[in-house]
């Protein structure tokens, strides 16, 4: 054997001796790539998606040919479901937990953990994984997997963020925002009440031939509506959005009862052909001390945002209490004479 094969044969066996003793490093042994892959290649394949809280709070989300719906009935919110679905296929191991930092990490995995489990759509376990709160910077998240040996930490390469708020399991939270939905071609009343203008408060109601009648509420007078004028009124109903849903952990969600014994500062009506019909219910949120508008005088309310409840006329449906944007509704609140035809 000459010099150079001896030496190659000397560097082949330390080698050798460094990766057994990498593999014997306290807190590593026996450690498979199992326990910390997390992400999911082929996201096509995700056919359902189970998230649990300790509160407890779950969420079945379901992919249909309609889009991702919770317990594939109701729409969910699909950019959220999307951001999730990216999520699975973007994570990656960020590092290992220090044997110091296991303790503390696992005892809020145990207190604070959402459990995920991801199917694909013959409902067999893609994923099975625990997500934990944010790593000291931030910058990723601790997670691990269902019978594996140790928490790990998370994070999407180039992303600046943790990843604990992408996984939440309130349906409420999870509803796509859409307040009433329905089809315009299909919208039959909408009611609109202004409690500080009750001579502006109308009922359009669409006619079988499409033509349209409008009521004054204040004495019930009625008026020959615009048909275009009041089509392009009802189909805003069709896509209008609350900004967020109210839940318990809110402030607010203890005031519901004395906020329903104000008055309302609007109520919206809108039933379509079938009867189904839901009330988007409109309160002032009070303005903080010294706010104040453009022209320096004192602002009583929130110019920009209502606390409301969507109440269903269907008694098996749940009321929402949500907040509600007024750049959304801007458009919603209009007049008679704007609806009114001119000849």
């Amino acid at each position: 054997m000459n010099r150079k094969t001896t030496l190659l044969l000397i560097a082949v066996i330390l080698l050798g001796g460094i990766v057994y003793w990498l593999s014997k490093e306290p807190g590593k042994q026996g450690r498979q790539k199992y326990d910390y892959e997390f992400h999911i290649e082929d996201t096509a394949s995700i056919g359902r998606i189970l998230i649990r809280d300790k509160v407890p709070h779950e969420v079945n989300l379901v992919r249909t040919d309609e889009g991702w719906k919770i317990d594939g009935e109701k729409l969910a919110r699909q950019k959220a479901a999307q951001l999730l679905v990216t999520t699975f296929h973007k994570m990656r191991l960020k590092n290992f937990v220090a044997e110091s930092m296991k303790p503390t990490v696992l005892n809020r995995l145990a207190t604070y953990g959402i459990e995920v489990q991801v199917f694909d759509r013959n409902d067999k376990v893609l994923r099975h994984f625990y997500v934990g709160t944010p790593t000291m910077d931030e910058m990723g998240s601790y997670m691990m997997n269902k019978g594996g040996d140790a928490p790990y930490a998370v994070f999407i390469p180039g992303f600046n963020g943790n990843l604990s708020t992408r996984f939440f399991a309130d349906p409420i939270l999870w509803r796509d925002r859409t307040i009433w939905g329905y089809d315009n071609l299909n919208i039959r009343t909408v009611r609109v009440r202004y409690a500080n203008n009750p001579l502006n408060s109308f009922e359009l109601n669409r006619l079988e031939n499409n033509d349209y009648t409008l009521t004054r509420l204040a004495d019930n007078e009625v008026f020959k509506a615009d048909t275009i004028q009041s089509a392009l009124y009802m189909a805003l109903f069709s896509r209008l959005q609350y900004e967020g849903a109210i839940v318990e952990t809110d402030k607010i969600w203890q005031k519901q009862d004395s906020l329903k014994s104000t008055m309302p500062a609007f109520d919206i009506y809108v039933e379509n052909k079938n009867g189904e019909g839901k009330t988007l219910t409109l309160y002032r949120i009070k303005a903080p001390e010294d706010t104040e508008d453009l022209y320096g005088e004192d602002l009583e309310f929130d110019p920009n945002r209502y606390h409301a409840f969507i109440t269903p006329n269907n008694p098996d449906e749940k009321e929402m209490f949500v907040l509600a944007q007024n750049y959304a509704l801007r458009n919603v609140f209009t007049d008679i004479a704007s609806l009114v035809r001119n000849f």
